[in-house]
């Protein structure tokens, strides 16, 4: 996975609808369904680099995101976390 997470593209809290996230590459657009995640820190992680590998590979299809989402979590450095984190909420 690419180091730099989907740096052109802009997140939003959108909580009205079903997913918990979504990946809008015309607009490079990536939806989060916040109260979904409500502490739910471990899921809110997975549906960011989720969301994200589909900003990176826009290919994939959901089966194929997945896999690399799973083979990718257990991976993570804590600066790598911190980094998705802080991408969302803006710190």
């Amino acid at each position: 996975m690419k180091e730099v997470i989907a740096p052109s593209y802009k997140i939003f809290t959108w909580n009205r609808m079903k997913p918990l996230g979504l990946c809008d590459w015309e607009n490079r657009e990536i939806f989060i369904n916040e109260k979904a995640h409500k502490n739910k820190p471990v899921e809110m992680l997975d549906t960011l680099v989720h969301e994200e590998a589909h900003a990176v590979y826009p290919e994939f299809n959901e089966r194929e995101v997945a896999g690399l989402v799973a083979e990718m979590l257990p991976t993570l450095t804590h600066p790598q976390i911190v980094a998705y984190f802080n991408l969302y909420y803006g710190n």
